[in-house]
C-alpha cells in the first residue's frame, strides 16, 4: 500500500491533540493529516481565531504531516474572509472547514465560495441526515448538491457520505464537483464499495474524523472489496488532486 491522507480530522480546542493523533497514524501507516480545530457549533469571532492559530501551530510542529484546512463561520462576514486570507497567505492552509454555523445554502457562505473557487481551496462541508432530528443549521445532503449547483467552480466535499450514506451518495451522484469522505463511526458492510460504484473511485476520500478511532476508519477502506488501484485512489491519489493538482 503506498501513502495514505487522512482527509478529514480535527482537534477539539486543544493544539496538543495533534500528538495523539500523530501517533496513531503512525501505528496505522497514515502519512497525512487534513486538520481543523472545533471550538464551538456556533463559534465567536476570537473562537475562530484561536482555531485556526491552533492548527498553525499543529503545522508548525509537523510541517510534513499536517495539512491545515480553516475553520470559519460565514455570520462573521468580513471577519471571516480575513481569516481565511491569513490562514492561505500567511500559513498555508489548503482547505475550509464548515462545520454546523449555517447552512452551507446561506446567503453568507457566498463570499466564502468566492474566496474557495479563486483561492482553489476545497471546502469540507459537514453533512449529517440524522433520524433524531439535526442540529439547528446541520447542512443535509440536498444542501450541499444544492450549494455544488449553484457554484459549479467550488470543489465540496461531503463529509461521512451524508450521514444516511446511501441516499447521501445517490443525492450528489451527478455532480462532478462533490466528493465523499468515509469518515465517522458509520460502517456498514459494502457501504465503501456502493460509494465508489455510485460515484466513482475518483470521488471518494478517506476520512477518519479523528479523534475517532484511525485504526477503525482505515479498516473500512483497507479491509473493503475494492480493488488494489481503488484502494489508492481513496486514500491518497483522489486528495492530492483535489488539494493540489485542480
Amino acid at each position: 500500500m503506498g501513502p495514505v491522507i487522512d482527509f478529514h480530522s480535527h482537534i477539539w480546542d486543544d493544539p496538543k491533540q495533534v500528538h495523539s493523533i500523530i501517533e496513531q497514524m503512525d501505528r496505522v501507516g497514515v502519512d497525512q493529516v487534513c486538520l481543523s480545530s472545533l471550538t464551538a457549533h456556533y463559534p465567536t469571532e476570537e473562537q475562530i481565531t484561536r482555531s485556526n492559530q491552533q492548527v498553525a501551530r499543529c503545522i508548525e510542529w509537523y510541517p510534513k504531516r499536517v495539512l491545515g484546512f480553516c475553520y470559519l463561520n460565514p455570520r462573521h462576514g468580513n471577519f471571516s474572509l480575513a481569516e481565511l486570507k491569513k490562514a492561505k497567505e500567511e500559513w498555508g492552509m489548503v482547505g475550509i472547514k464548515l462545520w454546523v454555523s449555517c447552512l452551507c445554502t446561506d446567503e453568507a457562505v457566498k463570499p466564502i465560495l468566492q474566496k474557495a473557487a479563486e483561492y482553489k481551496m476545497p471546502v469540507l462541508v459537514h453533512t449529517f441526515l440524522k433520524q433524531t432530528g439535526n442540529l439547528p443549521f446541520e447542512s443535509k445532503p440536498e444542501d450541499v448538491a444544492q450549494v455544488a449547483v449553484d457554484n459549479p467552480d467550488v470543489a465540496f466535499v461531503m463529509a461521512h457520505l451524508g450521514g444516511d450514506w446511501e441516499r447521501g451518495c445517490k443525492t450528489v451522484q451527478h455532480l462532478e464537483n462533490v466528493w465523499v469522505d468515509t469518515s465517522g463511526s458509520i460502517a456498514q458492510l459494502g457501504m465503501v464499495e456502493k460509494a465508489v460504484k455510485t460515484l466513482g473511485s475518483n470521488r471518494v476520500l478517506f476520512g477518519s474524523d479523528a479523534p475517532v478511532d484511525l485504526a477503525f476508519s482505515y479498516a473500512k477502506v483497507q479491509g473493503s472489496m475494492l480493488t488494489e488501484d481503488e484502494k489508492e485512489a481513496v486514500f491518497e491519489k483522489n486528495a492530492l488532486r483535489l488539494l493540489f493538482q485542480r
